[in-house]
């Protein structure tokens, strides 16, 4: 995160991600970013599977604690 946080900064509102043109991300945009999350990191059936097909997958998992 600090490494993050070094090369890109933060937002005027001190925000660690943000759109591309600044500003809050849309549901859309995040939706997106997700996605290519997924392929970039999981096996192509596990991508084709519903692991963690949506960001809330995290919460039932306790990733998110």
């Amino acid at each position: 995160m600090r490494e993050h946080i070094v090369q890109f900064g933060t937002g005027e509102d001190s925000r660690l991600f943000r759109a591309a043109r600044g500003g809050h991300l849309l549901s859309k945009e995040y939706g997106q970013v997700w996605k290519a999350a997924r392929r970039s990191v999981l096996t192509e059936s596990e991508a084709a599977s519903r692991l963690a097909d949506v960001p809330y997958s995290l919460r039932h998992a306790g990733v998110s604690l």
